[in-house]
Parts: structure tokens; C-alpha cells; sequence
């Protein structure tokens, strides 16, 4: 009788240790394949170098290029000097200015105490209090001359000022177009320009 039980305990701890060989083999097999894979995914860490990508904002910049003989200003046109293609537009104030750079309080008359010859024909267009230029303007390229020539009338300087003529230009990058309509509220098409609307 104590064989009997003791047999019967025998075979059950032997069926138990036959089901566990099958647990440790899938066991086992999920260890090496995760080695496998993870060494490979080590590797190709290893050796892939990191990709940058590196976002440069246009640069929008502009110089105003002129002779200028002490008196007489002459071939005043502006310049990109940036980056990126650029619409243009000017416009330039007259005073008289001391040597101190004190602006006299009555402005000079054009016709009367200087004389301005403009190029609108190299295209500028005029419009609303400034001129623009019509076509984009590449970089390190130039707009056509706006101001040919001005000089001062002989005489009509108040004591101790002269003439001084101050070009003021902006720019704004061409594309998208929406752009200098919603900066400048205008939109600029060869020869002409206009009030922007959006859509426009």
C-alpha cells in the first residue's frame, strides 16, 4: 500500500517536470531572439550618425547707393545686400541741417531752393508718399537710379545750414506675395501699384 502511494506520487511530480520543459524552451528561445534583436538595434545605434537640418531665416537687408560731391547728389539708387529677392521702396526728406546737425525750422522748397530731377522711368512708381520699385530685386543686385540728380540753388541756404537730402528706404522679402500687402498695404505688379486687398 505505502508503494502504491509512493508510485502514484512519483509519476505526478514526473508529468510536472515533462510540462515545464516546453515553458523553459519558449523561455529560453524569447531570451536569445531579444539578445539577437537588441544587439542589432545597438549596432545601427552605433553607427547612425544624427541627421541635423538647420532652418536659416532670409535675411532682408538694403543700402542706399549715391554720389555725393559735398553739394550735389546724384545716381541715388538702393541696394540689396541681403539674402533673399526684395521689393523696395523710398522716399527722401529735404531740410536744411547746421554743422551740428540742427534742422533748420522752414523746409526748402523744391524749384526754389534746390532743384530734383527723378527717374521714374528706370522702374519706380510713385504712390501714396513713397516710391516703389516695381520689379523684386534680387540679391546684390540694385534698382534702377531714382534720384538723377539735386543740387542746391546759390544763395538761398539760411547762414550757417546746408542743403541735406536723407533717402529713406525699406524693404520686404517678394514672396509670398501676401507679404508686402500686408506690410506695406499695397500690391506691386510691374509699372503699377495699388491698394492691397486680401486675395488681391
Amino acid at each position: 500500500m505505502y508503494q502504491g502511494k509512493h508510485y502514484q506520487k512519483n509519476e505526478h511530480v514526473e508529468k510536472r517536470s515533462r510540462a515545464k520543459k516546453p515553458l523553459a524552451a519558449l523561455v529560453a528561445l524569447v531570451l536569445i531572439i531579444g539578445a539577437v534583436v537588441g544587439g542589432t538595434l545597438a549596432y545601427l545605434a552605433a553607427r547612425t550618425d544624427a541627421i541635423v537640418n538647420t532652418f536659416n531665416p532670409a535675411k532682408v537687408d538694403i543700402m542706399v547707393e549715391e554720389n555725393f560731391d559735398g553739394s550735389t547728389k546724384k545716381d541715388v539708387k538702393i541696394k540689396n545686400t541681403g539674402d533673399t529677392e526684395v521689393y523696395i521702396r523710398a522716399t527722401y526728406v529735404v531740410t536744411w541741417k547746421d554743422a551740428a546737425g540742427n534742422v533748420y525750422p522752414e523746409q526748402p522748397q523744391s524749384g526754389v531752393d534746390y532743384n530734383i530731377s527723378l527717374n521714374l522711368e528706370q522702374g519706380w512708381f510713385y504712390y501714396n508718399g513713397y516710391y516703389y520699385y516695381t520689379a523684386p530685386v534680387a540679391p546684390l543686385a540694385s534698382t534702377g537710379v531714382l534720384i538723377d540728380l539735386c543740387t542746391p540753388v546759390t544763395g538761398r541756404a539760411p547762414e550757417g545750414y546746408t542743403l541735406s537730402v536723407n533717402v529713406l528706404a525699406s524693404a520686404i522679402q517678394s514672396v509670398p506675395a501676401e507679404a508686402v500687402g500686408e506690410a506695406w498695404g499695397v500690391s506691386i505688379a510691374p509699372g503699377s501699384v495699388t491698394a492691397y486687398s486680401a486675395g488681391n
